[in-house]
């Protein structure tokens, strides 16, 4: 039985996945209850702005990465 690298792919979407519901909903919070400011906008853009920079300097490792490297080999004849 092998374990590939994948498994790793798989937690990043489930992290992924998490954040964008977390953000969605912070973001959601800020412009119906946050006060109507610019200092709210500019909280949001840059907090909207990290989030994409932190994906876009992440997305060129996982586009070139492979993923069907094995992690671990378990072999059942010992």
């Amino acid at each position: 039985m092998t374990i590939h690298l994948s498994i790793f792919l798989i937690a990043f979407y489930v992290i992924l996945v998490s954040f964008i519901v977390f953000a969605a909903f912070n973001i959601y919070h800020a412009l119906r209850f946050g006060l109507a400011s610019s200092v709210n906008i500019f909280v949001l853009a840059v907090f909207i702005s990290g989030s994409v920079a932190i994906f876009g300097f992440t997305l060129p490792t996982i586009v070139k990465t492979d993923w069907d490297k094995p992690l671990v080999e378990l072999n059942s004849n010992i």
